[in-house]
């Protein structure tokens, strides 16, 4: 295989169904059903995450707190994109996320 492909195909953004497992860097959901279901057991930290849900609003959000909590520590923030309806502050709040960490775009 040509040297190229191979180094392009190590990096840990491409996912190949076939390859070996590469070590990647994921936090868990704390739903073991859901970690075994996703890729690198857990949410990706190294990349942009997409929840499509058929109403959104219905507490999705709670799929996200285990990570939210232990990813924006003091200091870093944490960026909507878009969401269907504004984040619940109280809710982020008792995480631990201030409002001055979340930025809506």
């Amino acid at each position: 295989m040509n040297s190229k492909i191979a180094t392009l195909l190590e990096r840990a953004d491409i996912w190949q169904s076939s390859a070996p497992q590469q070590p990647r860097h994921s936090v868990a959901t704390r739903y073991d059903l859901l970690d075994s279901a996703l890729h690198q057991g857990g949410w990706p930290t190294k990349a942009l995450t997409e929840l499509l849900c058929d109403q959104p609003g219905s507490g999705e959000l709670q799929l996200f707190m285990p990570a939210i909590k232990k990813l924006c520590r003091p200091g870093r923030q944490l960026i909507f994109i878009s969401p269907p309806q504004q984040p619940y502050s109280p809710a982020l709040q008792q995480a631990g996320i201030s409002p001055e960490q979340v930025l809506v775009i």
